[in-house]
């Protein structure tokens, strides 16, 4: 006579562990996955963005809208920091915001929101891009006036902190006037700052100007 023997409560406690690890393991993974794929989409954005402030310049002899700081996605007035002015650029409404759906943040240099350029065409602004590295000092990305960014832009990253005007709060009494900063690797006195940011330089600009043939 054939005896059918069914799972013991240990048995089957332990395929219940097994199957909790894998379905664990699936949502870390796909978790990750997300996390990565909305970076790469950030930056992707981030670039485009880029692209069309530039495009923007070359079509008004080195000038740069001014940013959006009512949310209509129009340059406001000389509005040095705010939003993306997607409607100025001739951008779509969602370019304006991050992978996670966060408004971007876009800063100017003052001398660049008017045409014809100064002469010298030198930034006044200062603003700078410092990154934080693991038990190191903070080191410049970017030089200081006369040659610093002409603009930046940034995301405040996954965790949403510093979607305003500064870069993530647990990090702000540390940053030097006008800097925004991004960190590489994991830093015990910013831990919060996840930062993208993309930035273009004074000379690069005005280089692309001087093949255009639209300065000086």
């Amino acid at each position: 006579m054939k005896v059918t023997r069914g799972f013991t409560l240990v048995e089957m406690a332990l395929v219940l562990f097994i199957l909790g690890l894998v379905l664990g393991g699936l949502i870390s993974s796909w978790s990750d996955y997300r996390q990565a794929r909305r970076q790469v989409e950030t930056r992707e954005i981030l670039q485009t963005v880029e692209q069309a402030l530039v495009g923007y310049a070359l079509l008004h002899r080195g000038a740069l809208p001014a940013a959006d700081t009512d949310g209509d996605g129009a340059a406001d007035g000389t509005a040095g920091d705010g939003g993306v002015p997607w409607k100025t650029l001739g951008l779509a409404p969602a370019l304006a915001r991050d992978g996670w759906d966060q408004p971007l943040r876009y800063r100017v240099d003052a001398a660049f929101l008017t045409a014809p350029l100064p002469a010298p065409p030198d930034t006044t602004s200062g603003l700078m891009v410092e990154e934080l590295r693991p038990g190191k000092p903070r080191r410049l990305l970017t030089e200081a006036n006369p040659n610093a960014p002409v603009f930046l832009l940034r995301s405040a990253g996954a965790n949403g902190v510093g979607s305003g005007s500064e870069p993530d709060a647990a990090c702000s009494g540390n940053a030097a006037p006008g800097a925004v900063r991004f960190r590489v690797g994991l830093d015990a006195g910013c831990p919060n700052l996840d930062d993208l940011v993309r930035w273009y330089d004074r000379n690069r600009l005005l280089e692309r100007l001087v093949w255009a043939r639209v300065w000086p």
